[in-house]
């Protein structure tokens, strides 16, 4: 039995993310030392009863905690049952695993150890048992060097333990408007080891938004769990400023920390929307603190873009995972305006004005569009259908659906059998054209899809389909092999798009296309790198010698960043400029962003990617990236 193809997963005694190296069977929780060792054994009679509900997204396993609710260090083995990985606990491990001074030591190959507990009540640690320290000269400096060590160390947790010297550790903390001077200025990398203990913050970047006009304009919020020194684990809501990088507020924490990685956010003028479960909450954005709170009908779960959660006149509306849609007015402390309940379970909420719309079926399972009034709730049907050889087709087939930027026109392309395309007036609901492909041209299921400027491009089952939506012509089907092409924009009549190859070692690159024939202009090679781009970019973590990829439209230009982990340099970022007519770099720089740690590994995330910035979250960090001046503009924390 093969080895699950596992890369990272939560880990079940605290919730902090773990990742596998390449390759690897084993690693360590640093934050609470639990042991999470990969099997080929097939799983026992005894296993099942042992066995902890999990939670699987591609290569990521989101595993519960054990039954005993017990924060020490805990040892778990993976095996791959008939309906998958079974995450198995094996029991306690702070018993078995003890040294003469009462630190953990953990069996693990891995070098990424357990926090040590010890450090922060400002003792000097213990020998382990077993492990002998070789003589050396010099023993006089040798004690001085740690009889200072000591004293800093002590007056550091002093310092941190009591509050005392609120001045100095102010510009530090996060959030903290003290001028005085860091703490890191003073005593160098031994404050990132004690502050670090106190709480430790993983951020889940892909969850994050950039804030808009009003207050703290341009601050990244971002959903994040704090992992406390003692073991425990808080969820919060998290606002940091982009031009400081200082943390601007932190919500109350919320009442179950369970699923703040699939938390949802949106945002007005006065509020940020979160919704964590079945609730519903209205922060502040002055201050972070909570406006009010209401119930949804049910958790909002497998949304596409552009998502559940909706500003949409002024209302916020939810779409939840039992179909039912519902809208919330903010100025009146939350208060329901109206819901309703569809026959099918669609994972989008379309803004048309100051209305929502969502596809549905009916009776007899006939796909239409269903818009509703956000105030009242008034709902208007539209339906588009059309024929395909003998099939009758209609919008519940595969649609792709896009609203025009310019118009706010909805564009909706549909069919399993070929391909028919309608556009719908966002004003008045009606139809200002059909369009009808034929039998011979079908859109690819999971490809991705592009409108800008009036062209529609859309892969097909053997090319790529290009479409005048303002008149609601067919310009052609270019036919491609052995190429995923995903369209990115249309920059001064070419359709510029990512191109993967399908054939052979995966590789990728940017190409220029006609926007009349679907001819190749130019390429630009981005290796065997992958995408960290929202919505589909990869999660998983990025070991020596991988690169991860982001690619940002940056006026006449194209910002692509490659982003480079290396056991040596740590992380880095070559920012290369693309001209869009040629496609050759007007400049490439590199930035160093991260030293390498004793495992260098990294979760890379990309949040935002607009007005000539690059915000990327790993981990615990927060980076705002210059993408002009190929310079970093401040990080977190």
């Amino acid at each position: 039995m093969s080895t699950p193809p596992l890369r990272t997963l939560t880990c079940p005694t605290c919730g902090a993310p773990i990742s596998f190296a390449d390759q690897s069977r084993e690693a360590t929780c640093r934050f609470c030392g639990s042991v999470i060792e990969r099997s080929d054994d097939a799983p026992t009679a005894a296993d099942e009863t042992q066995s902890l509900r999990i939670d699987m997204t591609g290569d990521h396993i989101r595993v519960d905690a054990p039954a005993s609710g017990t924060k020490n260090a805990h040892k778990f083995v993976i095996k791959m049952g008939q309906g998958g990985p079974m995450v198995i606990d094996m029991g306690d491990l702070s018993r078995a695993r003890q040294s003469s001074g009462n630190v953990f030591v953990s069996s693990s190959t891995s070098t990424s150890g357990p926090i040590r507990t010890d450090v922060f009540s400002g003792s000097l640690p213990s020998t382990p048992v077993g492990q002998v320290r070789p003589r050396r000269s010099g023993g006089g400096c040798g004690m001085v060097l740690g009889l200072l060590i000591a004293v800093i160390g002590v007056g550091i947790a002093a310092l941190v333990a009591t509050g005392a010297g609120a001045w100095l550790l102010g510009s530090v903390m996060p959030g903290s408007g003290s001028d005085g001077p860091g703490l890191e200025e003073v005593f160098g990398d031994a404050v990132n080891q004690v502050t670090s203990g106190l709480i430790n913050t993983s951020l889940y970047g892909d969850r994050g938004i950039i804030l808009g006009e009003g207050e703290h304009a341009g601050a990244l919020v971002v959903p994040g769990t704090q992992y406390q020194a003692s073991g425990d684990q808080t969820a919060a809501i998290f606002a940091i400023d982009g031009e400081t990088g200082k943390l601007a507020w932190q919500s109350e924490p919320f009442s179950s920390n369970d699923e703040i990685y699939q938390t949802q956010l949106v945002a007005d003028s006065v509020h940020v929307f979160a919704v964590l479960g079945r609730d519903l909450y209205a922060l502040r954005r002055t201050d972070g603190s909570l406006d009010w709170r209401a119930s949804i009908s049910d958790k909002l779960q497998y949304c596409d873009a552009p998502g559940c959660l909706a500003i949409v006149g002024g209302k916020v509306v939810t779409l939840a995972g039992d179909g039912v849609i519902q809208a919330f007015d903010p100025e009146a402390e939350g208060r329901e305006l109206w819901r309703a309940t569809l026959q099918n379970t669609p994972r989008q909420v379309f803004v048309l004005g100051d209305r929502a719309a969502v596809l549905d079926r009916d009776a007899d399972t006939n796909g239409y569009l269903r818009v509703f009034d956000a105030d009242t709730g008034d709902e208007t049907e539209v339906r588009a259908t059309c024929k395909i050889d003998i099939f009758d087709t209609d919008l519940d087939d595969s649609p792709s659906v896009h609203v025009d930027a310019e118009t706010g026109d909805l564009v909706i392309f549909y069919g399993s059998f070929g391909t028919c395309g309608t556009r719908i007036d966002a004003q008045t609901l009606d139809t200002v054209w059909d369009l009808n492909l034929g039998g011979d041209i079908r859109l690819r299921s999971f490809g991705a899809s592009l409108l800008d400027q009036g062209v529609f491009v859309a892969p097909t089952d053997n090319g790529l389909l290009i479409a005048n939506t303002d008149v609601g012509e067919l310009v052609t089907v270019a036919e491609i092999k052995d190429v995923e092409i995903q369209p990115l924009m249309i920059h001064n009549g070419h359709i510029i798009a990512l191109a993967k190859t399908t054939r052979g070692t995966t590789k990728f690159e940017i190409r220029s296309l006609s926007i009349t024939t679907g001819e190749r202009e130019w390429s630009y090679d981005l290796g065997e790198a992958e995408s960290i781009d929202p919505p589909n970019g990869t999660g998983s973590a990025a070991w020596d010698g991988d690169s991860r990829y982001s690619i940002a439209s940056l006026g006449d230009e194209l910002a692509v960043t490659v982003f480079t982990v290396s056991d040596k340099d740590g992380l880095t970022a070559r920012i290369s400029r693309l001209n869009l007519d040629t496609g050759t770099s007007a400049s490439d720089k590199t930035l160093s962003l991260a030293k390498p740690d004793t495992v260098t590994s990294f979760v890379l995330r990309i949040t935002d990617r607009s007005n000539g910035r690059l915000v990327l979250t790993e981990s615990s960090k927060v980076y705002w990236i210059d993408l002009e001046t190929a310079k970093l503009v401040t990080k977190w924390p």
